[in-house]
């Protein structure tokens, strides 16, 4: 998120990274889009899971399913 915030502002990422810390309030917009990527990423798995994609399925099983012996 930090890289291309920089490449939008023609700056360095380490500007952006001093920024967030010095703003709480770039920090949470950078923490926003990442909940926001979290939930794409999390749909485009439940699609591929749906779609009966074998390794999406055994990502799945092996990180939220272990208590059944994934």
């Amino acid at each position: 998120i930090q890289r291309y915030a920089a490449q939008a502002l023609s700056c360095h990422r380490q500007t952006i990274a001093n920024m967030a810390r010095r703003h709480p309030e770039i920090q949470a917009v950078i923490q926003d889009e990442i909940e926001g990527l979290i939930d794409t990423a999390e749909g485009k798995l439940a699609e591929a899971i749906t779609r009966g994609e074998f390794p999406a399925i055994a990502f799945f099983l092996k990180c939220r399913a272990k208590h059944r012996g994934y």
